[in-house]
């Protein structure tokens, strides 16, 4: 007989909270199982008629069982606030300076894949990619990408673990806007409610200037 039918008796006779049912064992429930198990209708009749019966025996195990259990309010856990907002980490760029006046970039034949926030984007000078915003920074700030996982060229390929020391890219940011909305609806049916938000996600858009550190990687003389 398991222990399962023996305790789903015990709530039935005796009426006790499931956090008790583990702390009090008793020979009526134990009987009433038996009956359960040649027949549930005897179960039924037991619960009905022989209430006195079992809670006689019961009633002191339960009530020696709740004084033993403190009932203190539990504290409600401290989640984090969410947010919809996702900005790139800080330890992912640097910055590196400002650019006042038009510049022109060099195309050199390498490229790169650099991570920033949860994307991976791969580049080469005088590419353009958006990304989520970068913090502390403006409109013609030079920053440096810090995160590159994967340099190579023509002849050669270095791959990081997970990033590649001395390695970054440089980068002017072009432009701080903020992308098209997004409409989040939602509905629970049967229920008359519903609730339409919409988001922007602010962007920032960066021209990639140049790439360093693939002739240091390739000969061995990283920091």
């Amino acid at each position: 007989m398991s222990r399962r039918l023996v305790l789903g008796v015990h709530r039935v006779l005796c009426h006790l909270p499931a956090e008790l049912l583990p702390e009090v064992q008793c020979a009526p429930c134990i009987q009433g199982a038996v009956s359960y198990q040649r027949s549930p209708a005897a179960l039924n009749q037991l619960s009905r008629g022989s209430r006195p019966f079992a809670a006689s025996v019961c009633q002191n195990q339960s009530q020696a069982a709740q004084a033993s259990i403190t009932t203190e309010p539990a504290s409600p856990p401290d989640w984090p606030e969410a947010s919809q907002e996702q900005d790139v980490p800080a330890e992912q760029y640097s910055h590196s300076g400002r650019i006042t006046g038009p510049y022109v970039v060099t195309p050199k034949p390498v490229f790169a894949v650099v991570e920033l926030g949860p994307t991976q984007f791969k580049v080469t000078p005088d590419d353009l990619v958006y990304s989520e915003k970068l913090k502390g920074v403006d409109v013609g700030d030079e920053v440096s990408l810090n995160r590159v996982l994967l340099l190579g060229n023509a002849k050669t390929t270095m791959i990081g673990r997970p990033c590649i020391p001395g390695a970054k890219v440089m980068a002017v940011v072009e432009e701080q806007f903020l992308n098209g909305k997004v409409l989040i609806f939602k509905k629970r049916r049967r229920k008359n409610s519903r609730r339409l938000n919409g988001h922007r996600q602010e962007l920032t858009g960066l021209r990639i200037t140049d790439v360093h550190g693939l002739e240091a990687a390739a000969s061995g003389n990283v920091p």
